[in-house]
This record gives C-alpha cells, sequence and structure tokens, in this order.
C-alpha cells in the first residue's frame, strides 16, 4: 500500500489556504511543501494489514533512518503531526519553539505543542506552558499556564513541577502562593538538586512560612545549598540571617 505523503500534505496546504489557515500553511511552507506538485512526491510503502500503530511505528522509523534526507523526514514528522498524532505534534512544536533544523517559530510551537498538550503530551503541555509565561509567539496567559503546568506535573512530569513551583513563588500574572510552591519545588529538587535558582526559591518559600515551626531552619538550608551553588542573592540573604541570629551585646555593670 501507498502512502502519498506529499500528495495529501500539498492537498491539505491548499484548502488550509482556501480556508484561512495561515498556521498550517506556513507549517507547510517551512517543511518544504510546496502549493503544487513536485516531479517525484514523497511516498511511503506500508503493508496492506499494518495496524495504524504499526504504520506509525514504521514512518517513525523512516524519520531516523539514514537513507531519509532531512527534507523527507520532515515531510513524514508534518503528516503524521498533521494526521494527529501527538508526539509527532510535540516534536514538531519543539523543532519550530527551538529552531532545530528549520526555522524558530513562536507561533507555529505554541500551535503544534496545544494540539499535543490537548492529547495530554506531558512535554508539550509545559513548553507550551512556558511560552505562554514569556509571551512568546502571542500574548502572555500566565493562568492558562499554569493550568498546563500542573497537568504536566500530574502525568510525572517533575520539570513541570519545577516550573509551576517558580511561577507561584514569584508571581507574575498569578497569586503567590509559597505552600504549593514549596510542593513543587521539593517534587523537582528531588528528582534534579544541582539547581541554585530552585533552592533559593525553596527557601523564599520556607522564609514566608511554608515549613510550619521549622520554617528558619529550612530556609536557611536552602539559601547555603543555593549558595553553594553560585547564587549571589542566596549569599545576600545567609548574610541577613546571619546579623538576626547574632545574640545581644551584653551591657557592662
Amino acid at each position: 500500500m501507498t502512502l502519498k505523503i506529499e500528495r495529501e500534505l500539498v492537498e491539505a496546504r491548499c484548502a488550509a489556504a482556501a480556508a484561512g489557515d495561515e498556521v498550517f500553511v506556513r507549517s507547510c511552507q517551512l517543511c518544504g511543501i510546496a502549493s503544487a506538485m513536485t516531479a517525484v512526491p514523497y511516498t511511503a510503502e506500508v503493508e496492506e494489514g499494518w495496524s495504524d500503530a504499526e504504520r506509525i511505528a514504521y514512518l517513525e522509523g523512516l524519520i531516523h533512518d539514514r537513507g531519509t534526507s532531512s527534507e523527507d523526514a520532515r515531510k513524514i514528522r508534518l503528516y503524521l503531526a498533521w494526521r494527529g498524532h501527538a508526539r509527532s505534534q510535540y516534536v514538531l512544536g519543539y523543532d519550530f519553539h527551538f529552531g532545530s533544523g528549520i526555522a524558530c517559530d513562536y507561533a507555529l510551537a505554541r500551535y503544534w505543542y496545544g494540539l499535543a498538550a490537548d492529547q495530554d503530551n506531558p512535554h508539550a503541555q509545559n513548553n507550551l506552558a512556558n511560552l505562554l509565561v514569556d509571551g512568546l509567539g502571542g500574548e502572555t496567559d500566565a493562568p492558562r499556564a499554569t493550568s498546563l503546568y500542573e497537568r504536566s506535573t500530574a502525568l510525572g512530569n517533575l520539570i513541570a513541577a519545577g516550573n509551576l513551583g517558580m511561577q507561584l513563588v514569584e508571581g507574575g500574572g498569578v497569586a503567590r502562593d509559597y505552600r504549593r510552591a514549596a510542593t513543587f519545588l521539593k517534587m523537582y529538587l528531588a528528582e534534579y538538586p544541582y539547581s541554585g535558582r530552585h533552592h533559593f526559591l525553596l527557601a523564599e518559600c520556607y522564609r514566608h512560612g511554608a515549613g510550619g515551626r521549622s520554617s528558619r531552619i529550612l530556609a536557611r538550608h536552602h539559601y547555603r545549598e543555593a549558595s553553594d551553588f553560585g547564587l549571589s542573592l542566596a549569599r545576600k540573604a545567609l548574610r541577613k540571617f546571619a546579623r538576626k541570629c547574632r545574640p545581644p551585646k551584653m551591657i557592662g555593670a
């Protein structure tokens, strides 16, 4: 069975152009899909009785095959993403996000991440949230970013947990919540303990009482950890702690 990959994408691009879908049209342009057929449009041969999962696995194998040119690999990836394959949507969004082998385009990254995020791809949810926080490729949307971080964290993505913790400490469009932030920052640091910034923000949570009676001790510990990783803000915070903890001067009789 022959999959007419490029022919189908050309037809999809034409339909998108007629419907005013500029995002998909630009995706096609950057992935090498022309507005008319090439002399020999790209096709792929698959077995007649294969399931959808087997076809997807075969096409993904072609993407990584050394015999497949980068141009054809990009067409296959776009074809899979257009057909609704969540991982391909995420990878395509990542490529547009970071300019990986293709022009960087944050609006297109948002588009493909969004489709993958709707299918509960945790990496797409986290990366889309990052774009929304920074206002890249469109308007800033901190509340939606928070929701995406939460969904991604619930699916086990600890990177998203760290980002959510940072957002809840630093604010930036959402209410600060030091207790919730501490929960997520601890989740992140349990797996990635070498981030001075996350240690510092966790210390800030404890400085605001997130650790109950032990807050002061915990804050000092994480400020020290952050300081050891070279964070100057943590060193300043430690000096303040030292001044506050000095015993009062003795007054002579």
